[in-house]
């Protein structure tokens, strides 16, 4: 086995650039780390370079594909809404594992999840016969990609119902959609916000209706505010236009929001050299050269700035010629302390490790 290439990211830079944001992303600019979302871009242009996404994301993706198939009548009970999460579980767990030799542990579960999404999705086959949307002149658009490049936006809203020439923007969440006074997330107000705009743009009709639905099926309404809407979608372009700029200049540092709460489970943490950590967290990122193989379990890592790093375990990977990675430049993901209460610079990897060789 041999670990997977990452670009001179220095380099790759001449053929980033920004045409549009989705209304979450948008969100992630202003909200947290703008330099994320530039690093993001760069990746998709390296689909083998990126770190898996979040179990948390994965398994929301899975409950929207479950909302989707009862909506249109493919899952019809219990039985077949629970076989379709595992069949999804396990192709996304096989996926893990032949992208990521190296991870060991792939376990995307969460039964506590999906039986919530199955009990909301039989409340909507319960409700189907009841409810104005199953209508002939209803359409209900599960999962729709909505391009709107003119102004700046892409984005798949989760579910639109649309009728007599009125629109209903549903947006699922399996997350606390509460901020600590009990208000809506601002990031969620915006987002739904521009999923509106684009319906308009779109001429898809007007809006009467933006909600947010938990994983249980509880709703939260939120006021359709016209000019916040005209002044997000102002946002977007001049966002836009600052997001290459700093592209252009290679103006980073203007925008990077290193937070050591957040940046330990970035999906670009691996090429970011902002990141931050807390000695104190469980599982680490490290980079540097191989300046020593003491054994073949074991390299000397030795950072940029200038600490070295004892890290073994690597007998686990089965590496095609260990010894040839000697002075190249390699990124451990999920590297854990050699022992609970080390302080000193040992660490192994673990059946959650990913490695990378940075060009």
């Amino acid at each position: 086995m041999k670990f997977e290439q990452i670009p001179n990211i220095e380099k790759a830079w001449e053929n980033v650039s920004v045409e549009t944001l989705s209304p979450s992303t948008f969100s992630w600019v202003h909200d947290g780390c703008a330099y994320q979302v530039l690093l993001q871009r760069l990746l998709n242009s390296y689909p083998l370079c990126q770190l898996p996404s979040h179990r948390n994301t994965t398994i929301g993706t899975i409950v929207h594909k479950i909302y989707e198939l009862t909506t249109k009548g493919r899952l019809r009970n219990f039985t077949e809404m629970r076989d379709k999460w595992e069949e999804m579980i396990k192709a996304e767990e096989d996926k893990l594992a032949i992208k990521y030799p190296t991870l060991k542990s792939i376990n995307l579960n969460d039964y506590d999840k999906r039986n919530k999404a199955i009990k909301y999705a039989l409340g909507i086959i319960k409700n189907r016969n009841t409810k104005s949307e199953d209508s002939s002149n209803v359409s209900v658009l599960s999962e729709k990609y909505l391009d709107c490049k003119e102004i700046g936006l892409k984005g798949v809203a989760d579910k639109l119902i649309i009728a007599n020439g009125k629109v209903a923007i549903i947006d699922y969440k399996s997350g606390q959609v509460l901020d600590s006074e009990g208000n809506v997330k601002k990031e969620y107000v915006t987002q739904l916000h521009l999923y509106a705009a684009m319906c308009e743009h779109l001429n898809m009709g007007s809006i009467n209706k933006l909600a947010l639905v938990y994983i249980n099926g509880a709703e939260i309404l939120v006021d359709y505010d016209y000019e916040l809407k005209d002044k997000l979608c102002n946002d977007v372009a001049s966002t836009i236009g600052r997001l290459n700029d700093i592209i252009e200049r290679r103006a980073f540092v203007e925008v990077v929001k290193a937070d050591s709460s957040k940046c330990g489970n970035c999906s670009c943490r691996h090429i970011c050299k902002y990141r931050l950590e807390n000695e104190e967290d469980y599982y680490h990122t490290i980079a540097g050269a191989v300046t020593e193989e003491p054994s073949t379990n074991m390299y000397v890592i030795t950072e940029d700035s200038g600490t070295s790093r004892y890290i073994s375990g690597l007998d686990e990977f089965s590496v095609d010629n260990a010894h040839e990675y000697l002075n190249k430049r390699l990124v451990f993901i999920n590297i854990i302390k050699a022992s609970p209460n080390s302080e000193d610079s040992a660490y192994k990897a673990c059946d959650s490790s990913i490695i990378f060789e940075q060009l």
